[in-house]
């Protein structure tokens, strides 16, 4: 997208962008507001309003109308937040200039002066990963201390993990102290917290090794570091953040966070990340060591049993090219049976139907029912209490996750590859966001490419469905094993998807294969004729005029 037509669209919302100096913000303010307010969206910039039914699309407006207002360089500083912390992020954000002698310093919420312009040169020299220049400029006017020096309250720590700078993170490790090694970001993550999400297993032993207490420290979410990486399947990472985490448990007089019922819930939302990702290893000792929770249900009503039954692939017989052919054919002609809505009045009663057992010849399948049925009971007890209803309602969908599933949905390579290899932790944490029809980017990728997308691939069904298969097989290498076999709102796998989708695609490809050999037979036959005749050319070749052979028997009558 030019900028040109960036400014064209800008137009019909402010006269001008808000400039990185900011020297344009208060008029910029003032057109933007009033464009807000008669647009109805204002409320979700002021006071975020997350419990309105269609909180997430005026989110989206009000957030996609801000961006559109800014330059570039300040839309990529605010497109993963809320319109209400975008807002907040802007009013707060410096002027790019020198502060002028004896001007007030701002302050981080430790307290610290900050002197951003400053900073801001720290935060560049970090990107480019020159320890030395990173050094002398620490340390250059006799600065020995770390504040949160970027507007999401990062430390140079924080910066420099994001960075993926090996070298700078191991020597600000060393040179921070254990309070400034605490310091969280604005959504609560320490640095061990960005460690566990990155994966890199030295680096948080370097922390560890420094400060035990981060293993403990949850993040706004209520995630520890262990939890965090199990959630997004680091295994390497989570292994050790288990076993540091035990160790730290057992030797020190902390609490143990990880036993059933205390604040935060970590052990159960450990053990339903281990099952989702299948580090069964894990989840086999934790339940050793905590059997309770085995009987736990997470926020949808979910227990760890139900969790591990929805994954076929865990179990020998699940995988279906381990079983023999009269197994597959039993699997095959299973009768798939919906289960009614059990509710039938506006309480959210339950009423269970338990037929004649003599005369019904599906009896097991209708008492299985009657299980679900229970289980269902727990899920409107649920629901009835309004637990379930806010918890989905405070749920957050930016505008980079309806980019990232546009990206999947209509192949763009090009693009992912570029967002993908910039920062692949920021790609990971949005690749679990699911649409509202319960498809994850899988998924999305399952799903038929656009008309216009495949033409410009070939023109052939067979090379088109080719391409698709790549691509699928390309997204599946980088989501969690969890989203593999995830469900959507229509009871599909992504593979299910993938399937039906395709079901004409494929047809059409077999369609063309086989007016291609028939092609390729005929001619194959016209050149094994040519070709014949070459091999076989009697001596003197033929008479112009007759056709017959010149040294032909002259006796013989020619036609």
């Amino acid at each position: 997208m030019t900028m040109s037509s960036i400014n064209s669209r800008t137009t019909l919302i402010v006269p001008f962008l808000l400039e990185k100096d900011k020297k344009n913000y208060e008029n910029w303010k003032f057109y933007i507001k009033n464009y807000l307010l008669a647009q109805d969206l204002w409320d979700i910039v002021e006071y975020g309003n997350i419990l309105e039914g269609n909180w997430r699309k005026k989110n989206a407006a009000a957030l996609h109308a801000i961006l559109c207002s800014c330059s570039l360089d300040i839309s990529s500083q605010i497109k993963d937040t809320s319109a209400k912390d975008a807002w907040k992020y802007l009013a707060k954000m410096p002027e790019e200039r020198e502060p002028e002698e004896g001007e007030p310093q701002e302050r981080s919420s430790g307290g610290e002066e900050i002197n951003r312009p400053y900073w801001l040169k720290l935060t560049k020299k970090i990107y480019k990963g020159d320890w030395q220049d990173v050094r002398e400029f620490i340390f250059d006017k006799g600065r020995i201390t770390f504040p949160q020096i970027t507007g999401f309250e990062e430390t140079a720590l924080h910066v420099a993990i994001k960075a993926e700078q090996d070298k700078i993170v191991k020597e600000l490790i060393e040179m921070m102290s254990i309070p400034e090694l605490e310091k969280m970001d604005c959504n609560g993550h320490t640095a061990l917290s960005l460690v566990a999400f990155e994966g890199r297993k030295e680096w948080a032993e370097l922390l560890v090794q420094k400060n035990q207490g981060l293993l403990t420290i949850a993040d706004k979410v209520g995630n520890i570091p262990l939890t965090r990486a199990a959630n997004y399947g680091r295994e390497e990472m989570t292994h050790y953040l288990y076993d540091e985490t035990l160790n730290y448990i057992q030797t020190s007089r902390h609490d143990n966070i990880l036993q059933p019922g205390k604040e935060g819930n970590h052990g159960f939302h450990l053990l339903r990340s281990c099952i989702a990702n299948k580090m069964f290893d894990i989840c086999w000792h934790l339940l050793r060591r905590y059997p309770s929770l085995a009987v736990g249900l997470d926020t949808q009503g979910v227990s760890p049993i139900l969790m591990l039954s929805s994954q076929p692939s865990a179990f020998y017989s699940g995988t279906r090219t381990e079983l023999s052919c009269w197994e597959r054919w039993i699997y095959h002609n299973l009768v798939k049976v919906e289960l009614p809505t059990t509710s039938t009045t506006p309480t959210g009663d339950v009423q269970l139907d338990v037929f004649d057992q003599s005369h019904d010849e599906r009896n097991i399948r209708k008492q299985v029912s009657i299980f679900v049925g229970f289980h269902r009971l727990g899920l409107k007890v649920y629901e009835l209490t309004g637990i379930k209803k806010i918890c989905d309602l405070k749920l957050r969908h930016h505008l980079a996750n309806e980019v990232l599933l546009s990206m999947f949905q209509h192949r763009q390579e090009k693009v992912f590859n570029l967002i993908y290899g910039v920062n692949q932790a920021w790609n990971a944490g949005h690749i679990n966001k699911k649409d509202i029809d319960g498809n994850n980017i899988l998924h999305i990728a399952g799903g038929l490419a656009p008309d216009f997308e495949r033409a410009g691939i070939s023109s052939s069904p067979a090379l088109q469905i080719q391409r698709e298969l790549q691509w699928f097989k390309a997204v599946e290498s980088i989501v969690p094993e969890w989203c593999k076999e995830a469900k959507n709102n229509n009871d599909q796998t992504p593979k299910d998807v993938f399937t039906k989708s395709h079901k004409e695609l494929v047809k059409e490809g077999q369609k063309w294969m086989a007016d291609t050999a028939s092609s390729f037979i005929i001619l194959s036959i016209l050149l094994v004729t040519v070709t014949f005749a070459v091999s076989f050319t009697v001596p003197g070749g033929n008479n112009q005029t007759t056709g017959f052979n010149v040294f032909g028997n002259p006796n013989v009558p020619q036609r």
